[in-house]
């Protein structure tokens, strides 16, 4: 995603200054808020590439009838908001390092890959609204979408909301 197109449909800064970041998102969500986030694994065991849309699997570069590791957490706020909720989807058979970060149900993974030490870069696949409360009917936040790349090789795939709250859509208007 060019920061241009980011730029355009978010009209906050810090929306777009996240949206747009190409680093640490657990980093960036600590600095917002002013204290170290936790994590609430709410699932994690393996699944099919066919169950998820085919933009994840082709993300990661797995067929859909390949076994995947899935994770969907939640990271809060030293008061225990939620301020993300996160689906992370990896290739099972890649022998990296970052995959052992997924049974830590402890520790965010940004931290994790952080004290790994590894190169690896993310490539944003996308980033637009989301509802929040996992319905239409619930209130629209932001999204990211990403892939962790390690050595070339496509390794996990990250889709993170933002509660809206701390990373709004819209520009609070003044003076009522």
């Amino acid at each position: 995603m060019k920061l241009s197109s980011v730029s355009r449909t978010f009209s906050p800064a810090i929306t777009r200054m996240l949206l747009a970041s190409d680093g640490s998102t657990t980093l960036l969500l600590e600095a917002l808020t002013g204290g170290e986030l936790t994590i609430d694994v709410l699932y994690q065991g393996r699944a099919y590439a066919r169950d998820f849309p085919p933009e994840i699997s082709d993300s990661i570069g797995v067929g859909t009838e390949s076994e995947i590791l899935v994770r969907r957490s939640r990271l809060r706020t030293a008061t225990g908001e939620p301020i993300s909720k996160n689906l992370v989807v990896a290739r099972r058979e890649h022998q990296s390092p970052m995959l052992g970060l997924l049974s830590d149900r402890h520790a965010p993974l940004g931290r994790g890959l952080i004290s790994l030490g590894l190169s690896q870069a993310r490539h944003i696949v996308a980033t637009g609204e989301d509802w929040w409360d996992e319905s239409p009917t619930g209130e629209p936040c932001a999204y990211k979408a990403y892939v962790l790349v390690e050595q070339g090789n496509p390794v996990l795939y990250i889709h993170e909301k933002f509660n809206p709250l701390y990373v709004p859509l819209k520009q609070a208007s003044c003076c009522g």
